[in-house]
């Protein structure tokens, strides 16, 4: 679903991102599509998620039969939708999917700088699971590329800007491949996630920054990140 919306999206914007709001006809078929709608109008100029609503209900109106002609042509454009499901199947190869998913994964690690990133992308992102992947299983021989490649990025973003120093706890990705430009918002997800992965790193290695990392991202997430009443926000807006 991700995938075919997405493309929609890219088609009629030029650019792709999350969150991903797409309005679509009665049949399920895109006709108008953006990321970020603030709740209200801003000072930037971006009309607010109501102001758009509006518009669309009027516009929809007006001239619905443009509008369904405009989402057949997106959909033509896309080259369709994808039959939702596929004949024969497939053997499930958990261990020879691990082994070439780490394979790939190598491949695109960052020597220079840490960090697994995409080809022509200069952010950087945690990518927890990939680097939980990395981490060797309780009792497994470990991988000396798979940790090498792990303890790295693990200290680039311990010892970057992702790692804030005085708030605690960690913002989403960085803008530049060395971890020194954050996105300032942080996100119950990956922090969880990360403090699970220094705490793993500081138990295979026993390296002391990795045991301070996580006991911060722990205290940080007690201290800003739970609820009066029980259980966690989801994130810190980057204003704040």
């Amino acid at each position: 679903i991700d995938a075919i919306y997405m493309r929609a999206t890219q088609l009629m914007t030029g650019r792709g991102g999350w969150p991903n709001n797409l309005f679509l006809t009665p049949d399920a078929k895109p006709f108008f599509g953006g990321s970020y709608f603030p709740p209200a109008d801003d000072d930037f100029g971006r009309p607010g998620f109501v102001t758009i609503l509006r518009a669309i209900h009027a516009d929809w109106e007006a001239r619905g039969d443009e509008i369904r002609a405009h989402a057949d042509r997106i959909l033509a454009a896309m080259g369709g939708v994808p039959a939702a499901g596929r004949t024969g199947s497939n053997s499930v190869r958990p261990e020879a999917w691990l082994r070439e998913a780490k394979r790939r994964a190598l491949e695109r690690f960052d020597a220079a700088h840490g960090g697994f990133p995409f080809e022509g992308s200069e952010s950087q992102f945690p990518q927890e699971p990939l680097l939980g992947m990395l981490a060797p299983a309780h009792g497994a021989s470990p991988d000396p590329r798979a940790r090498a490649g792990l303890t790295a990025t693990l200290d680039a973003i311990a010892l970057g800007a992702l790692h804030d120093h005085v708030g605690g706890g960690f913002h989403r990705y960085s803008v530049d491949r060395a971890w020194s430009m954050p996105h300032f918002e942080k996100m119950l997800y990956n922090n969880a996630q990360l403090l699970k992965l220094y705490a793993e790193a500081w138990r295979i290695t026993r390296r002391p920054l990795y045991r301070q990392v996580a006991t911060d991202t722990a205290r940080y997430l007690e201290r800003r990140m739970s609820a009066p009443d029980g259980g966690f926000y989801t994130a810190e807006d980057a204003e704040v």
